[in-house]
């Protein structure tokens, strides 16, 4: 068994790329997060060009995604980790999506959704 590395408080750390338009809805998530026990190190963006210079730049644990952003779907990140040869986990964060579309998008690699 394998355990997750800490910041020494007894937190698992978890370096995240967020992709997100609202800084309203980051804070949230990254609140939840550090609430529930990780320490939380998170890169926000809300375009393509961002996402690319993060992946370019940085190793993430998990991509947290809005799915809809004005000149951005988060599903596009799918295609921008597979030219660049990565798995990082995907998890959608949306309250605008049906449960038809979001078990599209698993289908088509997210991870989960939320």
């Amino acid at each position: 068994m394998t355990s997750s590395p800490t910041n020494g408080g007894g937190e698992r750390r978890l370096r995240i790329l967020l992709i997100e338009d609202a800084p309203s809805d980051a804070e949230i998530e990254i609140a939840e997060l550090r609430r529930g026990g990780f320490d939380v190190a998170a890169d926000v963006v809300e375009t393509r060009n961002q996402v690319r210079d993060c992946l370019d730049k940085n190793k993430y644990d998990i991509i947290l995604a809005d799915y809809s952003l004005p000149n951005f779907r988060g599903m596009n990140t799918l295609d921008i980790l597979r030219e660049k040869n990565l798995n990082t986990p995907l998890i959608l964060v949306t309250g605008a999506l049906n449960s038809e579309t979001a078990v599209e998008c698993v289908k088509q690699g997210a991870m989960d959704y939320i």
